[in-house]
C-alpha cells in the first residue's frame, strides 16, 4: 500500500520567495532557497511526466499561474549578492530554459511565463546584473528553441514570440527599455543568423526596429522614465478597460516613492 500526501504550497509560495530573495539571515535565506529550487524542480518534474497526456483528468501539468511567480525569483536568486544563492539559481534558470524550448505549441503559455521573466529581468531599471543575466537566457533561449525546432520551412515557435516583445522594448520610449533590446539583439543575433526561415521572415523588421530605436534615441535624448497609469472607472466596460496616462519624466529618473 502507497499513502499519497498532498501538499498545497500555494498559500506559503509567496512569504518563501520574500524570504529567499530579501532576508538577510543567512540559514533563512537558504533553507527559502532550498525549498524554492525543490518546488520548481517538482513542477517540472510534473511537467515531464504528464507532457502530451490526452487525459483531460490526468492533466495536471499548467503551473502557468505559479511560474509567473517562480520564474521572476528564480532569475533574481541567480544574480544574488549570495554566492548559495547564485549557484543554486543559477545553473538551474538555463536547465529550465532547456526544457521549456521544446514545447511544440506556438506560444505555449507556461514557456510564454518564461519568457515573460527573461523579459522583465532584460529591462529592470534597476540591477544592471540582471539585465546582462537576461540576455544570456534570451541568448540560451533562441539556440535550445531552434535546436528543438523540426522544421526546415518554419521558424522556431519561440523565437517568433521573442521578436514580438523585442519589437516592442524596441519602439518605447524609456532609454532602459531600448537598452534592453539592445543587450537581447546583441546577445541572440549569432543564434537568430542560424534559423533561415526566421530570418527570411523577420530580417528587414529587425532592421527597420533597430533603426527605429536609435532614431527614437536621438529625438528623444531627455526622456528619464516613462509611467503608464491606468484610469480607473465604477463600471467594467470597454472604455475604461483600454484607458490609460502616459507620463515622460524628462530629466532624472524619478524618485521611487514619488506620488504623480
Amino acid at each position: 500500500r502507497q499513502d499519497h500526501v498532498v501538499l498545497h504550497l500555494d498559500a506559503v509560495l509567496p512569504r518563501v520567495i520574500e524570504l529567499a530573495t530579501t532576508s538577510v539571515q543567512y540559514r533563512e535565506k537558504a533553507a527559502a532557497c532550498e525549498l524554492l529550487d525543490a518546488v520548481i524542480k517538482l513542477c517540472i518534474g510534473i511537467n515531464k511526466e504528464y507532457a502530451g497526456t490526452r487525459d483531460k483528468s490526468q492533466l495536471r501539468d499548467d503551473f502557468t499561474a505559479q511560474y509567473r511567480h517562480l520564474f521572476p525569483a528564480m532569475l533574481r536568486l541567480a544574480t544574488d549578492a549570495d554566492a548559495f544563492a547564485r549557484q543554486l539559481f543559477e545553473p538551474l534558470s538555463f536547465q529550465v530554459i532547456h526544457w521549456m524550448t521544446s514545447n511544440t505549441q506556438a506560444d505555449n503559455s507556461q514557456t510564454m511565463a518564461l519568457l515573460d521573466a527573461i523579459m522583465g529581468a532584460l529591462s529592470d531599471d534597476a540591477h544592471s546584473g540582471q539585465r546582462e543575466f537576461g540576455a544570456r537566457c534570451l541568448s540560451e533561449l533562441v539556440k535550445y528553441s531552434i535546436k528543438h525546432n523540426k522544421s526546415a520551412s518554419k521558424g522556431a515557435h519561440n523565437v517568433h514570440s521573442l521578436l514580438r516583445r523585442l519589437f516592442g522594448m524596441a519602439r518605447h520610449p524609456a532609454p532602459l527599455q531600448r537598452l534592453g533590446y539592445a543587450f537581447a539583439l546583441n546577445s541572440t543575433y549569432r543564434q537568430l543568423r542560424e534559423d533561415k526561415a526566421t530570418l527570411d521572415s523577420h530580417l528587414l523588421e529587425i532592421c527597420e526596429k533597430t533603426f527605429f530605436a536609435l532614431q527614437l534615441a536621438h529625438r528623444l535624448p531627455g526622456v528619464a522614465a516613462v509611467e503608464i497609469q491606468l484610469k480607473h472607472g465604477a463600471i467594467m466596460s470597454e472604455f475604461n478597460r483600454y484607458r490609460y496616462n502616459v507620463l515622460l519624466h524628462l530629466g532624472q529618473k524619478p524618485d521611487a516613492t514619488m506620488v504623480v
